[in-house]
């Protein structure tokens, strides 16, 4: 889901993530470093190790690339490499194994690379770009290990990084989004799309079964038949229906 807000004020993260009752989500939330996140104390915050080896990469970009391949900040990019090359390998295992296969192998892993940031940052400019990368890696350290907890988590915030991708660049070309109203219907709309790509439905086929149905709704339950989940339900269950047919 996309949300438009005028400001990157933390109290709107809050907001969207408190029910009507009052409760505020307790469960998962993976977002990248941005303070603003703070406001969700109820919420197990997980980190992004892509962010953190981004920093690393910057360092690495700033030296000429004669001397890039001696650069300590090959350490810890060697080191984040092997936990994304552990990932790799199980893309299609099970929850219970891919914990298992974390705390076996990632755990070590990521004690090495904390013990090399610890022993850094005692010997680095802070404000160098190094210095500012260990920093932001140590500050961000409790979150971004997190992901070893369960199977269900993933090692950095990609999908959502992706997914905010296309809006970037497209705003640019998008003249209504320059507009407040504009934003919002963007925010609409990319729900919308993404939403029904990740259900793995045709973007253009569902925005037109929406609309044709819309003027129509009058409950909450036709409004819940729309969503897209539902909607490749249906279309399952008739595909089912007619391969027994068949």
């Amino acid at each position: 889901m996309f949300e438009y807000q005028p400001t990157r004020a933390g109290a709107h993260a809050l907001k969207f993530l408190t029910a009507p009752d009052g409760k505020v989500f307790n469960g998962y939330l993976q977002v990248d470093g941005y303070a603003g996140y703070n406001t969700i104390q109820a919420a197990s915050r997980v980190g992004c190790m892509a962010h953190v080896r981004r920093k690393f990469v910057e360092v690495l970009q700033s030296i000429p690339t004669a001397n890039a391949k001696d650069s300590i900040a090959q350490q810890p990019i060697g080191l984040i490499q092997k936990l994304y090359v552990i990932e790799a390998q199980m893309k299609t295992a099970a929850v219970s194994e891919r914990k298992r296969v974390r705390q076996a192998q990632s755990i070590p892993i990521l004690e090495q690379l904390k013990a090399w940031l610890d022993e850094q940052v005692k010997l680095v400019l802070p404000k160098s770009l190094l210095g500012k990368a260990i920093h932001y890696a140590l500050g961000q350290w409790s979150y971004v290990i997190r992901y070893v907890e369960s199977g269900l988590l993933s090692i950095d915030n990609n999908i959502a990084e992706r997914s905010i991708k296309n809006l970037v660049i497209g705003r640019k070309n998008w003249l209504f989004s320059t507009s407040v109203d504009g934003a919002y219907a963007t925010a609409v709309l990319t729900t919308m799309v993404r939403s029904a790509l990740l259900n793995k439905l045709d973007p253009y086929q569902y925005l037109v079964q929406v609309l044709n149905k819309l003027p129509y709704a009058e409950s909450e339950k036709d409004f819940e038949e729309m969503m897209p989940w539902n909607v490749k339900a249906g279309v399952d269950a008739a595909d089912s229906q007619g391969r027994l047919a068949a």
